[in-house]
């Protein structure tokens, strides 16, 4: 390779980092949908730590807290990947459409897979209300992302 071509060859380095941190972060979204980390694994750690906090929660309300904490880690844990796929997208140079609908693409597909796989585990159930959460917050993320880089195109550049 002689410098020419060496001086306009594309840094992978970014762009390997960027769907690197996209697959680590599926990898451990599939380690916290095993049965490891089911309902009936986690409650009672939950549970001590709710009661911690509310000595006095009746066994409905922990169980309540329980699901509504559950649920709101499925719309986070998608929305961090959302971000990162939208982002791996932009760095990759696609445009804000393209990356946005491979990134919402990509969160459907885990999630699906992720419940798939759930509806198969003893202590675990697939839902499709789930995949519902994770695409919203999937959908979230990416919209945020999407405004984000459209308000930061739109600024002018001389801030003096």
């Amino acid at each position: 390779m002689d410098r020419r071509t060496a001086a306009h060859a594309p840094n992978l380095r970014p762009l390997l980092s960027a769907w690197g941190l996209v697959g680590l972060w599926c990898g451990l979204i599939w380690i916290l949908s095993g049965d490891d980390f089911s309902a009936t694994t986690t409650s009672s750690s939950l549970d001590l730590l709710l009661r911690w906090f509310v000595p006095d929660l009746s066994a409905e309300s922990l169980e309540t807290i329980n699901n509504a904490i559950r649920k709101f880690m499925h719309l986070a844990l998608y929305g961090v990947l959302g971000a990162l796929a939208f982002r791996a997208g932009g760095i990759s140079g696609w445009r804000i459409q393209t990356a946005a609908w491979v990134a919402l693409a990509l969160a459907g597909a885990m999630a699906s897979a992720d419940e798939t796989r759930q509806s198969g585990e003893p202590n675990r159930s697939g839902s499709a209300a789930d995949v519902l959460i994770d695409l919203a917050g999937a959908s979230l993320a990416i919209g945020t992302g999407i405004w984000k880089r459209r308000t930061s195109a739109s600024e002018p550049t001389d801030r003096a």
